[in-house]
């Protein structure tokens, strides 16, 4: 198998990037989701998929709540995605804490300053070993910034400062070696 080819095929099919919230009893979290799609081809019946990193705390708060909402994010959201995506609530507490948000009508939070929002009632889970697949029937959203391009994460990484940019790539790699722990464990038969 020729990885090489099969990693630029792949590297390609992320699709924009997201922030995605959600809330039970009174906690409230956010992160980067490793993947966000369109899940129907009925516009009456709008579904939204993600995949979300089953190390975050916001994983445990949509397994909990059953709900969630997705931002999609622009460019100028660099600073949004090192808040929400380089570290877990488990590690910080109050990740929104420093973010404008209200509560949407399943509790998930709203986050002001994106171009929009869907949110969604959980209806099908797919556990994917180092992530979860959660599929939710969008209940409410909104569209309030024009024509604002939602971006790619090579472009969001692009975007960001030198800086951020080293500390995005620790985090990638601390991730990447944790789900290649939890994947070669779930292959081996073996508890993580």
């Amino acid at each position: 198998m020729d990885l090489g080819a099969i990693r630029r095929i792949t590297s390609r099919l992320w699709g924009p990037v997201c922030a995605v919230t959600a809330a039970h009893e009174g906690d409230a979290g956010g992160q980067i989701a490793v993947g966000v799609l369109s899940a129907s081809i009925l516009p009456e019946h709008p579904r939204v998929l993600i995949q979300i990193w089953k190390a975050n705390r916001t994983h445990d708060l949509i397994a909990a709540s059953h709900a969630f909402a997705v931002h999609p994010l622009a460019a100028d959201h660099a600073d949004l995605v090192r808040q929400l995506g380089f570290r877990s609530g488990h590690d910080r507490e109050g990740k929104l804490n420093e973010i404008a948000w209200t509560p949407g009508i399943t509790g998930s939070p709203i986050l002001a300053a994106t171009p929009g929002f869907v949110e969604c009632r959980v209806v099908g889970i797919l556990d994917a070993t180092d992530m979860t697949v959660f599929l939710g029937d969008v209940v409410a959203g909104e569209w309030h910034d024009g024509e604002t391009p939602m971006v790619q994460a090579y472009e969001m990484i692009g975007a960001m400062s030198p800086e951020w940019q080293e500390e995005y790539r620790r985090h990638d790699l601390a991730q990447r070696e944790a789900a290649a722990h939890l994947l070669n464990s779930a292959t081996n038969g073996s508890p993580a």
